[in-house]
């Protein structure tokens, strides 16, 4: 039953003021006229049960997970009954626990029918008893069914009884979400410490701080540009400064100086200029993006931009060949790129250049004899300030990438997406095209989990959806931001909730913040200006 206990009530000292929000989502503090609800338990009894369902109908292999939503609030007993739509169907069923690290593990349980035993492996008809601990989840992965039919999983959840009272279950989950959450960031305090440093040292001027943006092409820019609520649709050399990516890259450079582009990717066509043969080469990439490698002699291309330093990121290795960058028509300047396998190398441009418009050409000079394909493999160019302090910002997008774009482990792919950056601070940024294409969402789950793997060995992460789309697929796109929620507790990472920014509705930040540009898909200027401003105040005051 639920009890009022009139001890909660009261006027309790300002900053320790307890609110609740009530049907409509107003928060009030609790009162004698709003006052804390909370169950009774009956410390002698049994425990609470709740029938589940775990799968309803699958038709292939796959997995499965309990809760659907975050983690388990107390350590609870599940019996799991394992069925099919027909007495001939059969599957194999294997469980295991997620705990609260993101570490997996096999989950022994004790089989009801037959005889008991321990199993951690079990059939259809197999009923199942399984304890899992507060904070972890319970993971079934599951075989195609034979026989025809379908197979599904239901089950009886066990609440273990504590004594004495406790908070209501909905508002348990609130009270454990408001205490990790400020505004729309989730566990800012404590998935930000690494990064919280780096900004330290580079406002100090000791140091060369890095944050590595990846994403899809809200990431690269697109709907940017072109000022009022249709937005610009064409892509251009304006995205780099005119997309959420490069307002943030520009207002962190007002702070701590500025240290210039960033990567600039051969796959943003509209910054490059091909002459002779490039072709895609599979030595290696970035963001699962082959390089692009000029395979003649006198194969070149051209780049203008505006800025005092250039370099050249490309891969070395035994298919290299030899290059050279010639600088506003000058005496060029000899490269290499034949030499001990490197995924990505950074080439200098080492002349003086004034802070002023520059034409820079890189020309294959040189294949490797004997070798069938050989030359220089391109990857991106970098350009601005010679400054080795700041906060320089990667802008590593690509136009309909999904999660599995950074969560490749493709040789000379995944070394070159992150580990050459070492960044002290990844901000996440896919989600949009997952809901698009519908990615499973286990498969989404899995691929955003080795991402964020990936990124914490340098530094810190920061998951951030990003993309205003119209609700009318069958899983929501609040799905997706959910398991960024649950991943970023679960790694102690930050979570940024933009969705909620929007009030979770498409219709709201379309016609009533006017974010949406013509495409009914991507941000305009004025979407790109509200996160990248959001993403400044929380970089800048966590």
């Amino acid at each position: 039953m639920e009890e009022v206990i009139n001890g909660m009530s009261g006027s309790p000292p300002e900053d320790q003021q307890i609110y609740t929000k009530d049907e409509t989502g107003q928060y009030k503090p609790v009162s004698a006229d709003n006052p804390l609800a909370l169950y009774q338990i009956n410390c002698g009894g049994d425990a609470s049960s709740e029938p589940i369902s775990i799968l309803g109908a699958g038709a292939a292999a796959g997995s499965t997970f309990y809760p659907k939503d975050g983690v388990t609030r107390r350590d609870t007993d599940i019996v799991v009954y394992y069925g099919s739509s027909t007495a001939t169907t059969t599957a194999t069923f294997d469980t295991f626990l997620i705990d609260i690290n993101n570490r997996e593990s096999v989950l022994p349980g004790i089989r009801q029918n037959q005889r008991f035993a321990q199993v951690t492996s079990a059939n259809v008809g197999d009923v199942v008893l399984y304890t899992v601990p507060a904070g972890c989840i319970f993971k079934v992965e599951y075989t195609a069914p034979t026989g025809g039919g379908t197979i599904n999983i239901k089950g009886v959840v066990k609440l273990m009884a504590d004594k004495g009272y406790q908070l209501s279950g909905a508002l348990l989950d609130r009270v454990q979400t408001e205490s990790i959450r400020d505004g729309y960031l989730y566990n800012g305090l404590r998935g930000l410490f690494r990064w919280r440093a780096a900004l330290a040292k580079a406002l100090n001027g000791d140091v060369l701080s890095t944050i590595c943006v990846y994403g899809s092409s809200s990431v690269v820019g697109q709907g940017a540009g072109g000022g009022g609520v249709a937005g610009l649709l064409t892509y251009g050399k304006n995205k780099l400064e005119k997309g959420f990516v490069g307002r943030l890259r520009s207002a962190l450079a007002k702070q701590a100086g500025d240290v210039g582009s960033g990567i600039i990717p051969h796959w943003w066509t509209w910054w490059y200029t091909f002459a002779g043969t490039w072709a895609d080469s599979s030595v290696g990439g970035m963001l699962n993006i082959h390089s692009k490698r000029g395979e003649t002699v006198g194969s070149s291309v051209t780049v203008t931009f505006t800025g005092t330093s250039f370099s050249v990121v490309g891969i070395e290795g035994s298919e290299g060949g030899k290059f050279t960058i010639t600088m506003d028509g000058g005496t060029p300047q000899e490269f290499n790129s034949n030499g001990s396998s490197e995924a990505a190398k950074e080439y200098k441009y080492n002349g003086t250049l004034t802070n002023s418009s520059h034409t820079a050409v890189i020309t294959v000079t040189e294949l490797v004899a004997g070798k069938a394909r050989s030359g220089f493999a391109l990857i991106g160019v970098m350009y601005g300030s010679t400054s080795q302090t700041g906060v320089k910002v990667h802008q590593i997008g690509y136009a309909g990438g999904k999660t599995d774009q950074i969560a490749t482990n493709r040789t000379n792919y995944k070394p070159t997406t992150v580990d050459f950056w070492k960044p002290d601070l990844s901000i996440i940024c896919f989600s949009s095209n997952d809901y698009s294409g519908q990615t499973d969402l286990a498969t989404f789950r899995t691929q955003t989990q080795t991402a964020i793997t990936q990124c914490k060995r340098f530094g810190d992460v920061l998951l951030v959806p990003v993309g205003i789309t119209p609700a009318d697929k069958s899983i929501p796109i609040t799905e997706y931001s959910k398991i960024y929620r649950e991943l970023a507790l679960l790694n102690n990472c930050a979570f940024y909730d933009t969705y909620a920014r929007y009030d979770n509705s498409f219709t709201f930040a379309k016609e009533t913040l006017q974010y949406v540009s013509s495409d009914n898909t991507h941000m305009n200027d004025y979407g790109h200006q509200d996160i990248s401003s959001s993403l400044y105040k929380v970089l800048t005051n966590v």
